[in-house]
Formats: structure tokens, sequence, C-alpha cells
């Protein structure tokens, strides 16, 4: 059974970038546009791990990401300079995205 990486941003282009990057044969790519969208799916779907966009009009990735179980795993995307992780998150990844950085997170959850 695959692995499932959810991505959360506004930006339906960049949605469409990370399902053509990352979906593998390990690894299911689910993306959604809508914070909330994406907490109601996290509440009725096994996930490994969330990638959220910080600026998005619902909810900020902070935000979101406290509406989220504090066991899943997730990263912050930013375009903001030097922001600290916040509380909840295992690290940021800035923007523009370095994909490769994310390739390795994926593999590395595979164990």
């Amino acid at each position: 059974m695959n692995k499932v990486a959810l991505f959360v941003d506004d930006e339906p282009d960049l949605l469409e970038l990370y399902e053509e990057l990352f979906a593998t044969d390990d690894w299911d790519i689910v993306a959604l546009l809508s914070p909330i969208e994406a907490i109601e799916y996290v509440a009725s779907h096994d996930i490994d791990v969330c990638f959220i966009d910080y600026r998005m009009p619902e909810l900020n990735g902070v935000e979101m990401r406290a509406k989220l179980p504090a066991t899943l795993p997730c990263y912050l995307i930013t375009g903001e300079m030097d922001m600290p992780v916040p509380p909840g998150f295992l690290d940021t990844l800035d923007k523009p995205l370095d994909f490769e950085r994310v390739e390795t997170i994926l593999v590395d959850l595979l164990g």
C-alpha cells in the first residue's frame, strides 16, 4: 500500500506540479486548494506527511496545522524570509521550493 503525501496550497498550478513531480510507485499525492477541505480530508484518511503553504485565504498554514493531529509530520512551505520553524512543524521549506529536498523527505519517510 502506498504512502500518502498531502500538499495544501491556494495555487492550482503549484498543486498540479507537486502531483506530477512527486507521485511515484511508493507515494500517492493528494493536492488540495482549501485548508478547510484539507482538515476534513485528514480527519477521514490516513496521511503520512503534509506540506502546507503558509499564505492561504481561509487559514494560514500555522492555523491549519493547529487543527491537525499532533502526530502528523508537517512541513511549512513559505516565501517569508528567515521564518523560524513554527510549533508543530518539522521544518520550513522556502519558496521557490527545492524539489530535491522534498524528494529527500519522501524517500526518508519510506524508511
